[in-house]
């Protein structure tokens, strides 16, 4: 009851409680046992300890797997659960392997409950985005949408939840016109369904907001950005990852505003959820710390960029995992992209002998994922000319110069 209200440090306490209780006088493979364990670990997951609750669900799997067998399909369910936390920890790999387990054994051996199956095959879908299979991935949401419209009966907080998910796979996917139908029909349904406010709710505008802010709709962005932020305080306990997701998307807005004063004060506060959840979603963390940098490069501190960014750099290969949920992207975009700011940053404070190893780097991963002559490999070579040109270095910088193209765009926009 305590989790259906989502009063989550209730519903963890009293779940741990009887969990011991149970385990005493049946047994710690008994079912109810692990029904208790699983719903603490839900519960916990929901204030955000994500390690703690992956723990304790490969725990409960485990036993499933050895007094149920492999092919139960309380097994399965188990499975299901356990393979959704690994995806909040970023093991994507382990996800995958998990979801196929679960989603085969669930197709042998239908639940009984038609939202258990629905909870199996929208992760089995979900683990098909994290591997790029995004082809499998729409077909899975789709089947799951097709069943769930069949039950015709209104606003469903599954049904919406399934909008959501096939939406974000067109984005990844970058097919924004398919995506953003979908996510308005789920926003109309989860209104429906949480008039005061829900953290699904929150998550299906935050998808919107990404959608709006990459189509230049900044103001309109904002707008829901705004709300969700709100909603995120409302119905979540401070320092939860979601809610450092929402003060990290509008931030990017306010930044793109050029509201810097407004924008480092929510990252700020990103960043400091995000140290609390150490080793859980590093991308997010570095995206939000090289945010910042720049935030504070826009207002002249570069000295306070540059001592961010001597911190975050020396973790940079291992932040960002060898794969991008988006279909033709290559990771070592990302990386690339905070060794350009990085790069950029100390030269503009004259320390030419950290700027220079990391633009050329910088031209070199641009030049491998976009061409030589893209703009953001020009702006990398622009850099160091700039550079070579400060130290003397007249050869050198006509090297770096012959590099240069006439350029198509306006490489600064």
């Amino acid at each position: 009851t305590f989790l259906v209200l989502g009063q989550y440090q209730s519903a963890a306490e009293q779940a741990e409680r009887a969990a011991g209780i149970y385990t005493t006088e049946l047994g710690a493979g008994h079912e109810r046992t692990l029904e208790q364990r699983t719903h603490h670990a839900l519960a916990i997951s929901e204030l955000g300890d994500y390690r703690r609750a992956e723990q304790e669900l490969a725990a409960v799997e485990a036993l499933y797997r050895e007094s149920q067998g492999e092919n139960a399909l309380s097994t399965a369910q188990a499975t299901a659960r356990h393979a959704a936390m690994l995806y909040h920890l970023g093991d994507f790999t382990g996800m995958a392997a998990e979801m196929e387990r679960s989603l085969s054994v669930a197709r042998a051996v239908p639940p009984e409950s038609r939202e258990e199956f629905e909870q199996i095959l929208n992760g089995a879908a979900a683990a098909c985005v994290t591997r790029g299979d995004h082809a499998r991935a729409v077909e899975l949401f789709e089947e799951s949408i097709g069943m769930l419209r069949a039950g015709d009966q209104g606003p469903d907080r599954y049904l919406a939840q399934t909008l959501a998910n096939l939406a974000t796979c067109f984005l990844w996917q970058h097919q924004p016109e398919l995506a953003e139908p979908l996510l308005l029909e789920a926003v109309e349904m989860q209104r429906l369904l949480f008039p005061d406010g829900h953290m699904e709710l929150a998550m299906t505008l935050q998808a919107l907001v990404g959608l709006w802010h990459s189509r230049g709709e900044i103001e309109g962005a904002r707008e829901v950005a705004v709300e969700a932020l709100e909603m995120c305080r409302a119905t979540l306990p401070a320092g939860h990852p979601i809610l450092a997701e929402s003060l990290y998307l509008l931030a990017t807005l306010e930044y793109r505003r050029e509201d810097y004063e407004s924008a480092e004060r929510l990252l700020r506060e990103a960043v400091a959820i995000r140290d609390r959840h150490a080793g859980e979603a590093p991308v997010q963390t570095f995206d939000a710390k090289n945010l910042l940098a720049l935030t504070l490069s826009a207002t002249e501190r570069y000295e306070e960029a540059a001592e961010l960014y001597r911190q975050i750099l020396p973790a940079l290969e291992d932040a960002y995992p060898p794969y991008d949920l988006r279909e033709n992207v290559s990771p070592e975009l990302g990386k690339t992209g905070v060794r350009y700011d990085a790069g950029r940053t100390f030269r503009s404070i004259g320390r030419h002998t950290e700027a220079e190893p990391l633009l050329i780097l910088a031209f070199e991963g641009y030049s491998a994922a976009l061409g030589p002559g893209s703009p953001q490999a020009q702006k990398a070579v622009r850099e160091l000319i700039e550079i070579q040109t400060s130290l003397g270095r007249v050869e050198a910088a006509d090297a770096w110069r012959a590099k240069l193209v006439a350029p198509s765009v306006d490489p600064e926009n």
